[in-house]
């Protein structure tokens, strides 16, 4: 993951205001800690050793480790975040919940052998340029029998539908990744995965600043090169008594390491 596809930098804010006014976290959080329930490290192993991939500010790793509910002195972490400024806030964030130092890097580094038991990855795949190579990476990663978690969305997602009709406008395809291109890039790799469908809502009060925000954080400098009006009206079908309501829905995907996996 040496770099993204887009720049997070000038759209912090707008990011900001769709996690106060979406579910999607929450709705992420109860989901993963499904899945922690079948895959979870042995409680009485020294150590668990997680590895989030992409892990902007670590204001969600935060979240997944309070409910997850490791003590401190159990816990090993390694962060992959490529923007500076995010990483060095994680770092601060998280490192009253792990009692060895946390590992950051800008990407994940060559040659590690088996060290994870555990990689998370929470709607980072959708801006990583080199898809199936980071993939293998992760997964190679992991201990046999570990475990990687990772939510993004598919094309049936009213924000990804958001995307679609932006660039048709701007007579080019989305250059980002979906659900669609994450399970094929497993397939190549002869991953097998599970999948489960998460579903959340993003709502807020209607008015133009407000779907700015949204589009200013779904399109990024994309917004710009459309027409304020036509991109606003990207909106129109979510609005009913002065207020925008999209129910949205994603998946969350676990892939086990096989002792057999190359």
């Amino acid at each position: 993951m040496t770099a993204t596809e887009k720049d997070f930098t000038p759209i912090q804010s707008d990011y900001e205001f769709f996690v106060a006014h979406a579910t999607e976290a929450e709705a992420d959080l109860t989901a993963y800690l499904d899945w922690l329930g079948e895959i979870r490290p042995d409680a009485g192993a020294d150590r668990v050793r997680l590895l989030d991939f992409g892990c902007g500010p670590g204001t969600f790793t935060e979240l997944f480790l309070a409910r997850a509910g490791w003590p401190a002195e159990q816990v090993e972490l390694a962060l992959v975040e490529p923007v500076d400024d995010y990483r060095r806030a994680a770092v601060t964030r998280l490192q009253g919940h792990a009692t060895s130092p946390v590992h950051a890097w800008t990407q994940l580094p060559e040659g590690l052998v088996e060290p994870f038991d555990l990689a998370l990855s929470n709607h980072v795949f959708y801006y990583v340029p080199a898809l199936r190579e980071e993939l293998a990476r992760i997964v190679r990663a992991l201990k046999p029998d570990g475990a990687f978690l990772a939510a993004i969305a598919g094309n049936d997602n009213v924000l990804i539908q958001v995307w679609v009709e932006a660039f048709a406008r701007l007579g080019r395809p989305v250059p980002y990744h979906t659900a669609e291109a994450f399970e094929d890039a497993l397939g190549t790799l002869h991953f097998p995965f599970r999948r489960k469908e998460v579903r959340y809502t993003l709502a807020f009060p209607d008015s133009e600043e407000n779907r700015g925000k949204i589009l200013h954080f779904l399109l990024g400098e994309h917004f710009g090169e459309i027409p304020r009006a036509t991109a606003l009206g990207f909106l129109d079908p979510y609005s009913a008594n002065h207020r925008i309501e999209m129910n949205a829905k994603h998946f969350q995907y676990c892939v086990r390491r096989s002792p057999g996996t190359p």
